[in-house]
């Protein structure tokens, strides 16, 4: 009788060993996959809707320093009353995007979050800056009232979209410069700054809702720079970072 060797079977091969930054990469890409595609109709409701935002928004910023701030506080407040304003203008727009974007692009509600509480940090730096300063700087707190919410605003978009953007950086200043652009032409349209005359204050509701209503057509003027603007620069993908800006 032939001795019969026993069969073994053969060892399973090893399961891969996974490398964790391969894991990690895949995370990333996963959760910054695209939602949706770039159409002109989801630009064309980008601008729609950032029209009424911006409008609003910026005439507002009027009344709240040349309407309720001088009534209540003399320059302080009037000051403050234009920076406060500026916070509403980018809350508005973000508020407007994210309605237009949030089904189509997966960093909307983070971009729009984050812009409004930039712009809220830029506020609380203001009023510091705007008690300590000396009059010399005049210029310049009239200046920071609309651009430093704006900085901080852009600043933390930019950071807050660096895992869904490509180029957030270059996002985040395509809309700075388009809320720029939209304030140069509302106030060029309007001949400059057109302030409520000394003494016409009160009562502060019925004049600063006359006060508003006379700055909409020039804050539409503006509305319109920024909705076209922003519509052609508004990224509609979400992929990861590939480099510098």
């Amino acid at each position: 009788m032939t001795p019969t060797t026993p069969t073994t079977a053969a060892p399973k091969p090893a399961p891969a060993a996974t490398d964790s930054r391969t894991r990690h990469q895949e995370h990333r890409v996963v959760t910054t996959e695209p939602i949706g595609t770039a159409t002109f109709g989801v630009r064309l409701r980008w601008a729609a809707l950032a029209v009424p935002a911006f409008t609003i928004g910026w005439a507002f910023a009027q009344v709240m320093g040349e309407v309720v701030g001088e009534a209540w506080g003399g320059d302080f407040l009037h000051l403050t009353g234009h920076a406060i304003g500026t916070v509403l203008v980018v809350g508005l727009v973000s508020l407007a995007g994210w309605l237009v974007l949030r089904h189509h692009v997966a960093w909307a509600s983070r971009g729009a979050a984050a812009a409004t509480v930039g712009s809220v940090v830029g506020l609380a730096l203001y009023v510091p800056i705007l008690a300590l300063a000396p009059d010399t700087l005049s210029g310049l707190t009239i200046a920071l009232t609309l651009h430093l919410p704006l900085i901080m605003a852009a600043t933390f978009q930019a950071r807050a979209l660096r895992s869904r953007l490509r180029r957030p950086r270059r996002w985040a200043l395509a809309w700075f410069v388009g809320i720029l652009l939209g304030v140069a032409v509302a106030w060029y349209a309007g001949g400059g700054l057109d302030g409520a005359s000394t003494g016409s204050f009160h009562p502060v509701l019925d004049k600063a809702i006359a006060y508003w209503w006379r700055m909409i057509p020039r804050s539409v003027l503006g509305a319109l720079i920024f909705a076209l603007w922003t519509a052609r620069t508004v990224p509609m993908h979400g992929a990861l970072p590939s480099g510098p800006d």
